[in-house]
C-alpha cells in the first residue's frame, strides 16, 4: 500500500508566500501533533516542542529559514508502519528532502538537523544523497543500530525496550 507522509512547514512570520528560503528538515518519529510523550499532546496543538530551543535560540526564523518537520511512516500524521531505519524510512527521508528542495517556497537547498533518532535520519540522508541535500547536523546518533539492539548476536535489553517505546509513540 502507498504511504502518505505528513509534514509541518513553519515559515518566518510576515514572509511573502512566494519568498524562497533555505530549508532545515527534521524527520523522525517525535514531530507531529502527537508529540513525543502522551502528556505533551494535551498541553498544546501544533508540532512537537522537541526542537523548540534549537529553533528559538538558533534564531532560525529571524535568519530566514523555513523549518520542516517530517513524520516518518507510522508516526504522527503519516500512514504506514514504521520499520526502524529500514527501506521504508530511507524512502521517507529521500521523499522529504526532495519534496522540500522542490517546493516553490524553497531555494532548493535543504539541511537536515536532528538528535538521537532524528540524527540517524540525517545519516540516512548522507548515505542516500537525495537531490537538494546540502548539509547534515547529526547530534548524538546511534552509529550502528545492530550493535545498539544486539550484543554478540543476542538481543540486548534495548532490543525490547526500544521497539516497545516506538510502538507506544506510534500509538499516540
Amino acid at each position: 500500500d502507498p504511504v502518505e507522509l505528513h509534514a509541518d512547514v513553519l515559515r518566518p512570520a510576515g514572509l511573502p508566500a512566494d519568498a524562497r528560503t533555505p530549508v532545515i528538515l527534521i524527520s523522525g518519529p517525535y514531530l507531529s501533533h502527537a508529540g513525543q510523550q502522551a502528556d505533551e499532546e494535551k498541553a498544546f496543538t501544533g508540532p512537537s516542542l522537541r526542537h523548540r530551543a534549537f529553533i528559538d535560540d538558533g534564531g532560525l526564523f529571524a535568519a530566514g529559514y523555513t523549518v520542516v518537520f517530517g513524520d516518518l511512516r507510522g508516526f504522527g500524521g503519516s500512514s504506514g508502519c514504521y520499520d526502524f531505519t529500514g527501506p521504508g524510512e530511507q524512502a521517507d527521508v529521500r521523499a522529504f528532502v526532495e519534496w522540500a528542495a522542490s517546493a516553490p517556497w524553497s531555494t532548493g537547498r535543504v539541511g537536515m538537523y536532528g538528535k538521537s533518532y532524528d540524527a540517524v535520519t540525517g545519516l540516512i540522508g548522507l548515505a542516500d544523497r537525495p537531490a537538494g541535500l546540502a548539509a547534515v547536523v547529526a547530534q548524538e546518533p546511534s552509529w550502528n543500530l545492530y550493535d545498539y539492539l544486539y550484543e554478540n548476536g543476542i538481543p540486548a535489553e534495548n532490543n525490547r525496550t526500544t521497539i516497545d517505546a516506538y510502538n507506544g509513540i506510534a500509538a499516540l
